[in-house]
């Protein structure tokens, strides 16, 4: 498939990407400055269009997202107010940073996706003690 700028990465693209970057001799590789207009609102910009985020994969699997949050308050209800989302609905996140943040980020790891590549199986149900999907939200 062809990703246009301003798409996120598809599945089809990830596993693409994994297949090229593994005829480069790559396993595990990075992917950064996606574009703002796609990550959430507390994602630090880079310039107008780019993002200080990231994902990092395995294999065509991402693992991991992440990037540099917004530690600046106006910079902040301005991010709320550029993806048509209320400010008052986020009061409470805002209030921690009105009298001042400090620069940080923040990622998350998929670890179960982790041990799915690593015992090489197909389904991350074979990995996963009680899977969930649609259908199925308790054990």
């Amino acid at each position: 498939s062809r990703v246009k700028y301003g798409e996120d990465l598809d599945t089809e693209s990830e596993f693409a990407i994994g297949k090229a970057m593994e005829e480069e001799g790559y396993d595990a590789y990075f992917i950064y400055e996606y574009p703002w207009e796609i990550k959430p609102f507390y994602i630090m910009r880079k310039g107008n269009e780019l993002s200080f985020a990231f994902d990092l994969d395995y294999r065509g699997l991402e693992l991991a997202s992440g990037g540099q949050r917004e530690h600046r308050y106006h910079e902040l209800i301005k991010n709320i107010k550029d993806k048509g989302l209320n400010p008052e609905s986020f009061a409470f996140y805002l209030e921690a940073f009105k009298y001042g943040m400090p620069p940080h980020g923040g990622f998350g790891l998929g670890l179960d996706r982790l041990v799915m590549k690593i015992v090489n199986k197909k389904n991350i149900r074979e990995v996963v003690l009680f899977p969930r999907d649609r259908q199925r939200l308790v054990p």
